[in-house]
């Protein structure tokens, strides 16, 4: 049963971007194709979610990322959130139902951080409510650790100032 291989150094694959479904960058070969590792069927040693390669909806492999803290935030071949944008707004979500904040103004902050999230044309109006409801709560910092990672450097300004 042995193959004679370490599992230190797992089986060489195909050059691609493993990217555990909570969006932990483990592998991004692209700039070096000679370092290849198996990592089908592998969970993330960080959190334990399963290892990806690709859109979940299509199937379109994920481009090289060379800053693994910008992470890629829509397929571009079907437009669909990763997971790890829909987890983080659905932690925002599970975070703003234990304010005081109405449902209405609830789902405003939701509505407002995926548009800033899209890089949407409302982004910077969804900021100024976004600014003006958290200081009300004061759960600004909260949010912040929840949703920094799938931010655009403009959206965290927008959201959070300099």
């Amino acid at each position: 049963m042995d193959s004679g291989r370490s599992p230190r150094y797992p089986a060489p694959m195909e050059a691609g971007t493993w990217i555990c479904t909570d969006g932990h960058v483990k592998h991004s070969n692209f700039a070096n194709p000679h370092l290849k590792w198996d990592l089908k069927g592998q969970f993330c040693s960080e959190c334990s979610a399963a290892l990806v390669m690709g859109c979940g909806k299509c199937g379109c492999p994920f481009e090289p990322i060379f800053n693994r803290h910008v992470l890629p935030r829509f397929c571009r071949a079907c437009a669909q959130p990763y997971p790890w944008v829909e987890s983080r707004l659905a932690a925002a979500a599970e975070v703003l139902r234990e304010t005081q904040l109405g449902d209405e103004e609830q789902e405003q902050v939701l509505t407002d951080v995926r548009d800033v999230v899209r890089d949407a044309p409302r982004a910077a109006a969804a900021g100024m409510r976004f600014r003006r409801i958290m200081d009300k709560i004061g759960g600004v910092e909260i949010l912040r650790g929840i949703v920094t990672d799938i931010l655009s450097d403009a959206g965290r300004r927008i959201l959070f100032g300099a």
